[in-house]
């Protein structure tokens, strides 16, 4: 009796055993299953997502493309339309076309009634430098002064030029004009000083002659006019 109780007691811890275990089995079966449904809803979704996901937009559409190339070729077309500016090259002249100058001068510059400015100045200037370089700002007004007072006399030429060139009783009045001065290049206080002239300043009024006395070899003029003032190292005389 006790025999068969024990074999059915280890028959029923045995069943047990088996049931549990099948159980188990089962229970990992079905884990698998539903972690497997998971990850393939999973990687079915991420898909959906790649394929909805619009692309990120790293190159310009067509109709962007041809607007910039459009404004692109515009600047280029304003930059090639716009003319090169060149620059002025002013050479002083050499004593040659210097005198051609001084030629077109004596016909075009007539300082009674006309006159071209720009040649009057340049003339004016070169002569104010050449005889006055080291006087006072007046003093060299003063020389442009008696140029274009005998440019007003009817003893002399009518032009600046022909007045600085003028050879009466065949002499040179002016002694740059022999010695090559008359063609240096004349400083800014020179050009100021003619310009000032021409604009009617007379600290000479109207004085014909001038001289320098501790240079001069020719004293006619002190023989011959009457002395009006000094200015620097210049006598005037009228």
């Amino acid at each position: 009796m006790k025999k068969s109780v024990s074999a059915a007691i280890v028959l029923i811890f045995f069943v047990s055993v088996v049931v549990i275990a099948a159980a188990s089995y089962q229970v990992d079966i079905a884990n698998k299953e539903i972690n497997q449904v998971a990850a393939d809803q999973l990687t079915r979704q991420s898909e959906n997502n790649v394929k909805n996901e619009k692309p990120k937009n790293t190159v310009k559409s067509a109709e962007e493309k041809s607007t910039a190339e459009k404004k692109s070729g515009d600047k280029k077309e304003k930059v090639l339309s716009k003319p090169a500016e060149q620059k002025k090259v002013v050479k002083e002249p050499d004593k040659q076309k210097a005198d051609v100058n001084y030629k077109r001068a004596t016909t075009t510059t007539v300082n009674r009634g006309t006159s071209r400015l720009s040649d009057e100045v340049y003339w004016l200037a070169r002569i104010i430098h050449a005889e006055a370089e080291a006087e006072p700002f007046v003093g060299k007004v003063a020389v442009g002064n008696v140029i274009l007072n005998r440019v007003n006399s009817s003893k002399f030429p009518n032009t600046i030029y022909g007045v600085i060139f003028d050879k009466q009783y065949g002499r040179t009045q002016f002694s740059p004009v022999i010695d090559g001065r008359i063609y240096n290049t004349p400083g800014d206080e020179s050009i100021k000083a003619a310009k000032a002239a021409l604009k009617g300043y007379r600290p000479v009024g109207s004085a014909l002659y001038f001289l320098n006395p501790k240079k001069s070899q020719n004293f006619w003029i002190v023989k011959n006019r009457k002395y009006m003032t000094t200015i620097g190292k210049h006598d005037f005389y009228y």
